[in-house]
């Protein structure tokens, strides 16, 4: 009778520890879950909280679409047809020049083809150009200012500079953009 309740009492155990690693597999896959539904929930919200501010502040779709039309068509007017670097490294020797600079080596490379809007068939052109000269930061700071107010929509990409006493070794990458490539 006692090893009948011990094997009873054993099985009971034994059913119970089942149970509660069976429970404890699914309530911390359940958890899992819901942290993921907690995660994806929050992302939605977020983007819901995007798609209300962009609604709001453009209450009919068709006058943003217009005014996004009407900026490409400006920028397509103000970006020159042909890459044209010769014009843009003439100006970089000029602006150099003026400013006391002493340009050691300047490298044109092979444009990039800028993705917009599938809407429009027209592609834009993005063309990387590095200089590297000797300056002073006075020097520096207003040959930047003149190629940013050049005739040439033009960023500066890339800047590194180094001191050396009191002569800075720089090097800047501009990027100039323009709509066709010469055949």
């Amino acid at each position: 009778m006692k090893q009948k309740k011990f094997f009873l009492l054993g099985i009971f155990f034994l059913v119970l520890t089942f149970a509660t690693i069976f429970l404890h597999s699914i309530y911390t896959s359940w958890q899992s879950e819901i942290l993921k539904l907690q995660m994806e929930t929050k992302k939605l919200q977020a983007e819901e909280k995007i798609l209300s501010n962009f609604s709001a502040r453009y209450d009919d779709l068709e006058d943003f679409l217009n005014l996004n039309e009407e900026n490409f068509l400006t920028v397509r007017e103000f970006l020159p047809a042909e890459p044209d670097q010769e014009n843009f490294t003439n100006e970089i020797y000029r602006a150099a020049d003026k400013n006391n600079i002493s340009v050691n080596s300047l490298q044109t490379f092979e444009p990039l083809t800028l993705e917009v809007d599938k809407n429009f068939s027209e592609k834009f052109f993005r063309q990387s150009i590095k200089v590297q000269f000797e300056s002073s930061y006075i020097d520096l700071l207003n040959f930047l200012r003149e190629i940013s107010d050049g005739k040439r929509f033009v960023t500066v990409a890339n800047i590194s500079v180094e001191v050396d006493d009191e002569i800075l070794n720089c090097e800047v990458e501009f990027f100039i953009y323009f709509t066709k490539i010469s055949e």
